[in-house]
């Protein structure tokens, strides 16, 4: 599961600043399951150049709830989840810092689709977000408002999953999934006379690989897993003492 989370903040700087708006979309691998959205009212005035960028005025925020209302909210959405954002540090350093302050260490693991489109989506004039889904015709209803920038957040994340799924399937040949990956993700506006790029097969199966990882729990490697057995078996869970905690089983152990 993904949280496809964005914010709004009074300024750039999470030790000094603080989030005015919170979306999170939740992300099965398929399709979004769940999102919320909410102003939150920072404890302090919004700069008139934050209000001119993102529409968002005191007078909205008054009312709105503070971040401690909502904290519960983001954790039980999040859990389990990777924390996936445009830019991911940005939103992710603040949303740790609100939880640091109320005595709650915030963690989890990370995906940056600023970093995947670069590697997946290469060539492109601009990776941030309003022109990258301008350029690959994603709508983007909002712009520099938490639940539009989420919302074609997850569209995109979308893409880049679709693009790394492909490129597992062992049916298709490489000039086909390209062919695919061209058709998910046009490359856009270019530079006259510059050549269109492509993602090459070994860095599609590379970022696919990442994606995987930062699903894994924090005791279990990717070696382990690719040596799990693909048919059916039981399987034990065990505690830190090697005590056994649960036992199931499955038609398909992998």
């Amino acid at each position: 599961m993904y949280a496809i989370v964005d914010i709004e903040t009074t300024g750039g700087q999470p030790a000094n600043d603080r989030i005015t708006e919170l979306a999170i979309y939740v992300h099965d691998g398929q399709q979004v399951v769940d999102s919320y959205s909410t102003l939150l009212n920072p404890g302090r005035s919004i700069p008139p150049f934050i209000t001119q960028l993102t529409g968002i005025t005191n007078d909205m925020v008054a009312g709105a709830p503070r971040f401690h209302e909502v904290a519960r909210k983001v954790v039980e959405m999040t859990e389990g989840c990777v924390f996936v954002a445009h830019n991911v540090r940005f939103d992710y350093s603040f949303l740790k810092k609100e939880f640091a302050d109320l005595g709650y260490n915030y963690s989890r693991k990370t995906l940056c689709t600023v970093r995947l489109s670069r590697s997946l989506i290469p060539g492109q004039p601009s990776y941030s977000l309003g022109k990258l889904c301008q350029n690959i015709g994603i709508p983007l209803n909002g712009r520099h408002r938490a639940a539009g920038d989420a919302e074609a957040t997850a569209i995109l994340f979308g893409r880049l999953l679709k693009i790394t799924q492909d490129a597992e399937n062992p049916e298709p040949t490489d000039a086909d999934a390209l062919a695919r990956v061209d058709a998910l993700a046009p490359a856009g506006r270019r530079p006259e006379g510059q050549a269109e790029k492509k993602p090459s097969g070994r860095r599609v199966a590379a970022m696919a690989q990442a994606i995987k990882t930062a699903l894994l729990p924090p005791l279990i490697t990717p070696e382990k897993v690719a040596s799990l057995p693909q048919e059916t078996g039981v399987y034990y869970f065990h505690n830190e003492a090697g005590e056994v905690i649960y036992v199931g089983k499955s038609i398909n152990i992998y």
